[in-house]
């Protein structure tokens, strides 16, 4: 037993309350092109590997008037690219009272938009729960007028609704990628992490969105040597991620963050060197189907977000990112082009395991 281990963990009274002047702060943008527009923070979850519930408190649910004026400011500078943004982001709900509605519908006209056209709005959630949730979120947003793409981060499997896979199927905007992390590929592990799904229920939504969304590109999180994880709980990960094929993976190796669960109840008795090598292992399955996904690419157009330029051998390369999330490099038409911050078609006319590269179409 580790020293500490009897340590009492911080009672949930003492857990913080989420600063909501987060929220309220003015944003200052990285760029002009590409914007993270926060709609929650704090995170009730509890995962036993992660600090968050105890330094960013519990989760609270930015106003969705709010939200929205920020998205119509970046929509009128003419961004490209929007990320919602959250702990768990697709936990997002608000009541929905008479000021909201008021609000939305007010919108609406002011845009021309038709309220069929935001089926969202007519659901049961909406119109007999007054609820205002996520899906709810993205589809307004999505049926709001400009040239950009609609992103989101984080998700989580429990709360990845067939409502929201509808959303994502019918909104333009949105690209064709999901991100959703599955952290372990064992039941057992699972557990140990605190993640209240299990491996097969995983799966059942991954395919639902293979079904909806045949063309998307899939990513995830994974932790190698959490806790107790044994070979077979391992082999068990190596499998989902076989079957799982997906385009990319943030494989992390465990380690303690101090004041969690894990950290004050757990052992972290899994060898470094074993960690390494089960990081291997996932990385290589992984460059296999991110290689097969790209070699479908080749010799398609595919339209590309550029986010920066740079020079090699005394070429000017620009640097862009598809729908899925695919990193692509191709030459500069001529020295003093400049792309930076705008859509552009691309004909990949080379595919490599971790990224692209095409010629400007």
């Amino acid at each position: 037993t580790k020293e500490g281990v009897n340590k009492p963990l911080t009672p949930n009274s003492q857990i913080p309350t989420a600063d909501e002047h987060y929220l309220k702060i003015k944003p200052q943008y990285s760029n002009s092109f590409s914007a993270f527009v926060p709609v929650m923070t704090g995170c009730n979850a509890f995962c036993t590997y992660c600090a968050v519930p105890y330094t960013r408190g519990r989760e609270v649910s930015r106003k969705p008037q709010e939200i929205l004026e920020e998205v119509l400011g970046l929509i009128k500078k003419e961004y490209k690219e929007i990320t919602l943004l959250g702990q768990i982001v697709n936990k997002y709900m608000t009541p929905l009272d008479d000021e909201l509605e008021q609000y939305i519908e007010k919108t609406l006209n002011t845009h021309g938009i038709q309220p069929d056209t935001v089926p969202e709005l007519q659901d049961a959630d909406y119109r007999t729960h007054k609820l205002f949730k996520f899906h709810h979120l993205l589809g307004f947003v999505g049926a709001l007028p400009g040239d950009f793409w609609l992103r989101f981060t984080s998700s989580h499997p429990k709360w990845f609704s067939d409502e929201l896979i509808d959303t994502i199927a019918r909104t333009n905007k949105i690209p064709q990628h999901i991100h959703l992390p599955v952290q372990a590929g064992a039941d057992s592990t699972l557990r140990r992490m605190l993640r209240p799904y299990t491996v097969d229920e995983y799966k059942k939504i991954i395919t639902k969105i293979r079904t909806a969304l045949p063309e998307a590109a899939l990513t995830t999180d994974c932790i190698v040597g959490f806790c107790g994880e044994t070979e077979q709980e391992f082999q068990q990960t190596k499998d989902l991620f076989t079957w799982a094929q997906y385009d990319m993976a943030f494989i992390g190796q465990y380690s303690t963050r101090p004041g969690t669960k894990a950290d004050l109840t757990m052992e972290d008795d899994v060898p470094h060197d074993d960690k390494e090598r089960r990081d291997r292992e996932l990385t290589d399955i992984l460059r296999s189907t991110s290689e097969g996904h790209n070699k479908k690419l080749a010799d398609k157009k595919v339209t590309v977000l550029v986010d920066s330029i740079k020079k090699r051998k005394g070429t000017t390369y620009f640097h862009g990112r598809t729908e899925g999330q695919k990193n692509i490099e191709f030459p500069s038409p001529t020295p003093d082009t400049n792309l930076v911050g705008t859509f552009v078609k691309v004909h990949v006319t080379q595919t490599l395991p971790w990224s692209l590269a095409g010629e400007l179409v």
